[in-house]
């Protein structure tokens, strides 16, 4: 890109009277490219050929044949000059301010771009180097495990088997679904509590009455066991229904009273954490009519499981659980 204000002292320089070598020399001198200056002439509309360097009178050189040729062309620097414009370029050279300040941005100018080529390379390499080195040392690993032991032969790592503490990972909210695997035992308390042995994904609906102060209530229940985690068995419980029965003579107040109670324990459910064995020991004594619930206690007699108020979790004391079932409220 040709510098205006290079044109400008061009024309500056030759309207002063000075001749094109002069003024070529102390572009040079100032710091200036050769074939930047003579691209300067060429824009300011001066040729620098005098006649007889022309080889013909119709062989003119246009500026843009100047342009193409300013790159082998040398201007003759032999002519005699005037003492005293000499003298006056001599005192541009040294004073012009022009020159002082091209002298001073035309090397910074030419330097930009090396630079950038520079901090392209250092880029280069140091990506290149990390890659390397990374590369380098994750071949090094088997070398170093074999030279740690040099007289056995290398054996391949493989990695453990995954048990089912590992390859289940089921989260402990209420609103876990069952795996797709699991058992349906539908009514049959014995395959539920069988299945709980092993901690097999499985899952049971059961149908429970109990009598509460005279009043039986008709539990429906949905469990299930959702596998290991951590080495203790989830199970989860969700109440489905809760039906009442009241003696007679219980007043309508009364009744609406208690259903209005037992309908907001529809639906409510939780999460246990249990050993193995305490979760099959706990079904197995629910299969068998006595139940240890969070403030209830029940057993089984000829008319049902009679059930009392207690304090406690009862058999959720030996687990960890959480969720609205476990609501006292």
């Amino acid at each position: 890109m040709i510098n205006d204000q290079l044109v400008e002292h061009i024309k500056k320089e030759k309207g002063g009277g000075l001749d094109n070598d002069k003024i070529v020399n102390n572009l040079l001198s100032a710091g200036w490219k050769r074939e930047d200056v003579y691209a300067g002439f060429a824009a300011a509309g001066i040729p620098l050929l005098r006649a007889k360097e022309i080889n013909a009178p119709s062989e003119v050189p246009n500026n843009t044949e100047i342009i193409e040729n300013s790159a082998s062309f040398i201007p003759e620097t032999n002519t005699v000059q005037d003492p005293a414009s000499q003298s006056l370029s001599d005192t541009n050279k040294f004073s012009d301010p022009f020159l002082d300040t091209v002298s001073t941005v035309s090397p910074r100018n030419n330097k930009a771009p090396s630079l950038l080529i520079l901090l392209l390379i250092l880029i280069l390499l140091s990506v290149g180097g990390y890659f390397a080195y990374t590369r380098y040392f994750k071949q090094m690993a088997p070398e170093t495990e074999n030279n740690s032991t040099p007289t056995e032969s290398p054996t391949p790592i493989e990695e453990p088997l995954p048990t089912p503490e590992t390859s289940i990972n089921t989260p402990t909210t209420a609103s876990t679904p069952i795996p797709l695997a699991s058992l349906d035992c539908k009514d049959n308390d014995q395959c539920f509590i069988q299945a709980s042995a092993d901690c097999k994904p499985s899952k049971l609906t059961s149908i429970d009455t109990f009598n509460i102060l005279g009043v039986t209530q008709k539990t429906t229940s949905y469990m299930e066991i959702r596998g290991l985690e951590n080495s203790l068995c989830l199970f989860y419980i969700r109440t489905q229904d809760i039906s009442l029965t009241f003696p007679s003579g219980t007043s309508q107040e009364t009744i609406d009273q208690q259903n209005t109670i037992y309908s907001a324990l529809e639906g409510r459910d939780g999460v246990c954490k249990f050993k193995t064995p305490d979760l099959t020991a706990m079904l197995t004594r629910w299969s068998g009519g006595t139940f240890d619930g969070i403030n209830l206690s029940c057993s089984l007699t000829p008319n049902g499981s009679d059930c009392e108020s207690v304090s406690g979790d009862g058999d959720f004391s030996v687990a960890q659980c959480q969720g609205s079932y476990f609501e006292t409220d």
